[in-house]
């Protein structure tokens, strides 16, 4: 099917200069009017006021630093830096939702935290007919909006565990049920890897490290390798075995990760939590370490300037309920009937996620 070419410029005209920008430390958790940014929330802000606001939509932000599109159409502020609106100039001819998922397709290069306009204005464009977009366009809106009715439906299930924690065991802050208390390292083997800085390969063990546990997830994509001698050295010590957690130790502290797999790493600056105690599950303590409790202790015991850490023996420390077996085996139940609806949609997830990427190389590839 012939399409039609276009530059960057004969379709796009940078609008950003007509917007009011609001400063981040102005920025109102709820409000009359939102503020889009490059950050990666849709919306990061509200302002009440109307002064300025931008009304000639829709239009596209792109992130400068974050290189982060976000389809926009209805009246907004911008946020003060690193945000570029683009408007399309040709719309009897192209669709802005279109050329939005147009955009979101385009190679633009990582340069790290760098300006990364100047990319997008070297694009060119190899455009369908304007009843093919619109095709286009619904299909792409109907396989998106699937894509984040699954992501809330996630999001809904763990706010009905954490409901649920509380509803069965009250604020562990609290402790409004009366349970006993006890040090976290009198029922639990707190343990940490090693001090040392082992000499890393390209191939070998994995090294995991505060930065591979992502929101509670195990990320190994970007991992360090070690020699099979300092893997054996660490886990005389530190041995990783399913079903324990692992918290963070240094930088984004209080993010405690399940290992649900056979591990085969070794562990730096990551506190190693042991279960060797019949009286106590590690469902519980990962939910306690998951609930407003750790934002407690992090206030508390966390040290450091922007490089923020929290002390092996102060995890051990650590005062937290113990309820009777019997209610923290009911909770675990619960928990995993709901993994098992998570992994269901997961699973749809993935669907449809691999859907979308086809589709997008296959309309703009």
């Amino acid at each position: 099917m012939k399409r039609e070419r276009y530059s960057y410029s004969e379709i796009l005209d940078d609008v950003t200069r007509y917007f009011t920008k609001i400063q981040t430390n102005e920025y109102l958790e709820t409000g009359l009017f939102p503020i889009i940014d490059q950050g990666k929330e849709f919306i990061t802000g509200y302002t009440n006021s109307s002064i300025g606001i931008y009304n000639d939509y829709p239009i596209i932000i792109f992130g400068d630093h974050t290189r982060i599109f976000k389809y926009i159409d209805f009246p907004c502020y911008l946020g003060a830096d690193g945000v570029k609106a683009l408007k399309n100039i040709k719309p009897d001819k192209i669709n802005s939702k279109y050329l939005y998922y147009y955009l979101k397709n385009s190679y633009i290069p990582d340069t790290g935290y760098n300006r990364h306009f100047k990319w997008v204005k070297e694009l060119f464009f190899n455009i369908h007919n304007i009843q093919t977009q619109k095709d286009i366009v619904v299909v792409l809106d109907k396989v998106t909006s699937l894509i984040s009715m699954r992501k809330e439906q996630l999001e809904k299930l763990d706010i009905l565990v954490k409901s649920k924690f509380i509803e069965m065991f009250g604020d562990p802050v609290l402790n409004p049920k009366g349970w006993e208390k006890k040090k976290l390292g009198e029922v639990c083997d707190v343990r940490d890897g090693t001090h040392d800085s082992p000499k890393f390969r390209f191939t070998g063990y994995p090294l995991v490290t505060s930065k591979n546990i992502v929101n509670n997830q195990l990320v190994l994509d970007k991992v360090n390798y070690i020699s099979q001698d300092d893997y054996d050295k660490i886990n005389k010590r530190s041995k990783v075995d399913k079903g324990d957690i692992l918290l963070p130790m240094i930088g984004t502290i209080g993010n405690p990760v399940v290992i649900n797999i056979e591990p085969n790493f070794a562990i730096k600056n990551v506190a190693l939590i042991k279960f060797n105690n019949p009286n106590i599950t590690n469902t519980y303590i990962y939910n306690i370490l998951t609930s407003n409790y750790i934002e407690y202790v992090k206030n508390i015991l966390s040290r450091g300037g922007t490089q923020k850490f929290i002390a092996l023996a102060d995890i051990r420390k650590l005062i937290i309920p113990i309820p009777p077996l019997d209610i923290q085996n009911q909770f675990a139940k619960f928990v995993e009937q709901v993994e098992k609806n998570k992994e269901n949609i997961k699973s749809s997830l993935n669907q449809l996620e691999t859907l979308y990427n086809a589709l997008m190389q296959e309309y703009f590839g």
